[in-house]
């Protein structure tokens, strides 16, 4: 995957779910409730393991966590788990239109 293609992706999964992906309000990769992160949509079901959860990016890819074909975009994974995690729902669009001015 490319990083625009990455970016459409998250910004498809973000604005259909329309909400964050927590338990207990606290930001998670993929929630109880089945929601997944900005980072977390682009796991597949095998790459997914409750022993991210906890982690940031840069912290899965230290404890080799971070599946390897997501490794090349680690500096934009970090980015898009900002904008999941800080931002709210409502300005997902804005932040995921600017970001992706950055990377074309």
């Amino acid at each position: 995957m490319t990083d625009l293609e990455i970016i459409n992706k998250v910004e498809a999964h973000l604005l259909a779910q329309g909400r964050r992906a927590t338990n207990f309000d606290t930001c998670v990769y993929k929630s109880a409730n089945g929601s997944k992160c900005a980072v977390g949509c682009l796991f597949t079901d095998e790459e997914y393991s409750p022993k991210m959860e906890g982690h940031g990016v840069g912290g899965l890819y230290e404890a080799s966590l971070l599946p390897s074909r997501l490794i090349p975009h680690l500096s934009l994974l970090i980015q898009l788990q900002v904008i999941h995690d800080r931002s709210l729902p409502e300005q997902w669009s804005s932040k995921l239109a600017e970001l992706r001015r950055m990377y074309e």
